[in-house]
């Protein structure tokens, strides 16, 4: 062999192979993390919103859903049952779910290194006892740490549910390798005669042993990423994933709930339908091996990229001369003066992984909090409740926030008792009627400002104009309209011999409209009429006018009239429970007992689009009819289901109709009644309680969107029934029987 063949042997022999797990793994992460930034950007569709048909262009014919990857233009990938594109819901999981497994893998790691290098540097029984923790926790599947986890908490922490089942047992096998690992760099020279120097333990931990330990820290990284992903995949197709967890309702029912797309949700959805539609779990469990193999990938090309032979390799003939050279008598000072700067190493390494664990919290806690937005409904003239249901759309939702550790600041109470109210003026001034015919003007303070008799019994709630002009009827049909000084502006019967039905609604140019009997009635600030049209028919479920957003229409359940001429846009329908709603959103909708729909109204009638169903089975609804319903401003819906056999039920939705929070009131049936809800999705409630002989307690209580247990309760009034509420900056104001009561934090907690 001549010389030239031989040195070119001994090349081939040194040179260093290509890390194809290394580049093949940064591709894909790179990829991946492109598509997860900007996936929600470029998705094709809403992946929550539902397609019920599609006409196919080449055959004129209408398709149902779901359809198979590439049947429909525009669904690449197909979609499911709902016919939610499977691409765009792909596009959007991608993300929760990456920040999910990268929150759970940091927190493991870093519980791995600590209890690692402790038991690998510590000895005697301490050693002995983090040895047996770790074998433990070892030996408990995480998985099933995970189940019984989330299933026991998911509806109270939410994701941290998750976060907390994937880490407890799951730092066990990275302080394992973190173990050995700081076994083997304590018995070296350097470590030895740092001892003999004097170094404290925890110094010699810092400056000698982290520093060769964070690069494996960093190499478990990709694969416990990988390995959370795998468990976060086998808890959703067992049906628990983020944002969406089985919530028990009974001794034998449960309902799954489900939030904005993620990878364990596609996974139990697709097992679900998989003999209808085999396709949404090939293509999301293509997806989550690709992500999978992609971190172990990453992590084997790491390994690779450490290992000593390899890194001699990179060093070439130079360097491996002067690593020769350096083996010298020096050798234990020239390892000191580079291991001086460990500290700084290990301050770099814990504190970019500290850094990366804050992150990703901030990251979850964004992704899974309740979307909330301010109502783009407001009361005319700034008040702050003008009607019973808050506004002339009927929302219930007040842009503030309510009391949160409550107790009742003054409570007034008057002789014949209290029939209806309250309305609460933007200078604070609450207005609310009296049994006897009065209506009656109090400040904040709870001191009464003024007093003024109706001729006739009221009836119903007041409700307040732009210019502060107080709006009350009377049994009679009779219409009067008050000054805020109690003088008095114009009454008119507006349809004589007959009885209302609801209390008056004020349009933004002080028009009131009403129901009775028999008709709506428009009438003006000075009580002439503007119109008056008959009713075809009405229910028994608390009849109540509202207007659109933009005043234009006036609704009555599932009418729809022209506000200005009281013109039919849209007539009754079969459906006996259908109403229309208006949003906090500004949005109409059509609600039912059993679904709900987007409405849009062109003048000429509606055009529906169901958006979600009710499954009144596996609620266990039972024979509870919907008393109250609408849309919060970030576009969930909420109903309040009530009956005088029942106790009441709250239900939050997603506009999909999947069910978001169910909320189980105890009180006695039919006395339940929604008071309002605040800028952040609190529902405010009152009901008796039924526990003494007078007829109970009355009661309110709070919830939370997000969470099925109250957020506080307290007792009103012994034998009191609620006639009404209202919800200001910091207070909530309850009317019963017999008190007009405000609640508000108390002074530690203001």
């Amino acid at each position: 062999m001549s010389e030239h063949s031989a040195a070119a042997g001994q090349v081939r022999a040194w040179r260093t192979p290509v890390n194809w797990p290394l580049r093949i793994g940064l591709a894909l992460l790179a990829l991946i993390l492109l598509l997860a930034w900007i996936g929600p950007k470029i998705a094709p569709h809403d992946p929550v919103k539902p397609v019920y048909i599609v006409q196919d262009p080449a055959t004129q014919a209408f398709v149902k859903p779901p359809f198979r990857p590439g049947q429909m233009p525009g669904f690449l990938l197909g979609a499911d049952t709902l016919g939610r594109d499977t691409l765009s819901q792909i596009l959007w999981a991608l993300r929760p779910t990456l920040i999910l497994v990268l929150a759970a893998a940091a927190v493991r790691l870093l519980l791995g290194l600590v209890i690692g290098v402790a038991s690998g540097w510590s000895t005697g029984w301490f050693a002995r006892l983090l040895g047996s923790i770790t074998t433990l926790a070892v030996s408990i599947p995480v998985l099933l740490v995970a189940l019984c986890l989330v299933a026991a908490f998911g509806p109270q922490w939410g994701v941290w549910a998750f976060v907390l089942g994937l880490c407890l047992t799951g730092w066990a096998e990275s302080a394992r390798v973190i173990h050995d690992q700081t076994s083997l760099v304590k018995t070296q020279p350097y470590v030895e005669a740092a001892h003999a120097l004097g170094a404290p333990g925890l110094g010699a931990v810092s400056r000698h042993v982290l520093p060769h330990v964070l690069p494996t820290v960093w190499i478990l990284l990709p694969l416990e990423i990988s390995t959370a992903l795998l468990a976060t995949a086998g808890l959703g197709f067992l049906g628990y994933f983020v944002n969406a967890i089985w919530v028990p309702l009974g001794d034998w029912t449960a309902v799954r709930v489900a939030g904005q797309p993620e990878l364990g949700q596609m996974l139990a959805s697709g097992a679900l339908i998989v003999q209808q539609h085999p396709w949404l779990l090939l293509t999301t469990g293509a997806t989550i091996f690709t992500l999978i193999l992609t971190f172990n990938l990453l992590g084997e090309g790491l390994r690779r990229q450490a290992d000593p032979t390899r890194v001699r390799r990179r060093q070439g003939r130079l360097g491996r001369a002067v690593e020769r050279a350096s083996r010298s008598a020096s050798q234990l000072a020239l390892e000191r003066l580079a291991m001086g700067s460990g500290g700084l190493v290990t301050a770099l390494g814990v504190g970019a992984l500290l850094l990366l664990i804050s992150i990703s919290t901030v990251a979850l806690l964004r992704t899974s909090a309740i979307p909330t937005a301010a109502s783009v409904i407001e009361a005319p003239g700034g008040h702050l409740w003008a009607a019973g249901r808050h506004d002339a759309q009927g929302t219930y939702w007040a842009n503030r926030l309510g009391p949160t550790q409550p107790q009742i600041v003054w409570s007034l109470k008057d002789e014949a008792g209290w029939a209806g109210g309250p309305a609460v003026a933007a200078d604070g001034t609450v207005y609310l009627i009296a049994k006897d015919g009065r209506l009656v003007a109090v400040n904040p303070a709870g001191d009464v400002i003024w007093t003024a008799r109706l001729p006739g019994e009221p009836f119903g709630a007041p409700a307040l104009s732009a210019e502060g002009n107080i709006y009350v009827l009377d049994r009679a049909g009779v219409l009067y309209v008050l000054g805020p000084e109690a003088d008095l502006v114009g009454a008119v019967q507006a349809d004589p011999g007959v009885a209302p039905l609801s209390s008056p609604v004020v349009d933004a140019n002080g028009v009131a409209y009403f129901a009775t009997e028999r008709s709506m009635v428009a009438v003006r600030p000075g009580g002439s009429v503007v119109w008056r049209v008959s009713l075809p028919t009405y229910s028994y479920l608390n009849p109540q006018p509202i207007l659109s957003a933009d005043g234009q229409y006036v609704f009555f359940e599932d009418i729809a009239l022209d506000a200005a001429t009281g013109r039919t846009v849209v007539g009754a329908s079969d459906a006996l429970l259908d109403r229309f709603l208006v949003g906090a959103d500004g949005k109409l909708y059509l609600a039912g007992q059993s679904g709900f729909a987007a409405v849009t109204l062109d003048g000429e009638g509606a055009h529906i689009q169901p958006q979600g169903q009710i499954d009144l089975l596996n609620l266990s609804l039972g024979q509870r009819i919907p008393a109250a319903a609408g849309v919060a401003p970030s576009g969930r819906f909420w109903v309040f289901y009530s009956s005088p056999f029942d106790a009441a039920k709250l239900l939050w939705t997603e506009a999909n109709g999947h069910t978001l929070n169910v909320v189980n009131y105890t009180w006695s049936g039919g006395t339940g009644r929604l008071v309002g809800l605040s800028a952040n999705g609190t529902v405010y409630a009152c009901g008796s309680n039924g526990r003494t002989q007078r007829g109970g307690v009355l009661e309110c209580s709070s919830y939370l969107v997000d969470r099925p247990a109250e957020t506080w309760k307290l007792e009103i009034e012994p034998g009191g029934a609620l006639v009404g509420g209202a919800l200001v900056d910091g207070r909530l104001y309850i009317v019963s029987g017999n008190a007009l009561v405000a609640i508000e934090d108390g002074e530690e907690n203001r």
